[in-house]
């Protein structure tokens, strides 16, 4: 469950910086091209699902994480990155919420040696594109 943006700097898990454009733009076009050498790279099955996850995963995180950069944040949270677009009006609370549900996963992938299925694969891959079209076209 996300919390207010609030939360995560009172917690430090966000740190105010001076705004960097620079970082910004990297970070949109870091995930841009790391989301097409996915796509144009990894054939998509069971056995590379969790590869091709965790790919998009952070194409949309480090897109997403460029409005922090943006506006004088450094995350070291990925809630946190989440909860900045919600509150930012960059992402719809539905949108937020498949967002950290693939949090979760990415996670489980990371840490607790789990898989990814093609099905999640898909539908990370869908808001991804959706979201990261969008954030292109704002910047």
């Amino acid at each position: 469950m996300l919390r207010p943006f609030k939360f995560y700097v009172q917690q430090k898990k966000v740190k105010r910086v001076a705004p960097d454009l620079p970082e910004a733009k990297g970070l949109i076009r870091t995930g841009v091209e790391d989301l097409e050498t996915t796509i144009n790279l990894i054939t998509l099955s069971d056995e590379k699902a969790s590869y091709f996850f965790k790919n998009v995963y952070e194409s949309v995180r480090s897109v997403l994480q460029a409005n922090l950069a943006k506006a004088g944040y450094k995350p070291y949270s990925h809630e946190a990155i989440i909860s900045f677009n919600l509150e930012e009006g960059i992402i719809s609370n539905s949108e937020a919420v498949k967002l950290d549900k693939f949090r979760q996963i990415r996670n489980d992938l990371v840490y607790r040696a789990e898989h990814a299925t093609v099905e999640e694969a898909r539908a990370l891959l869908e808001l991804a594109e959706t979201l990261i079209a969008r954030l292109k076209e704002q910047n």
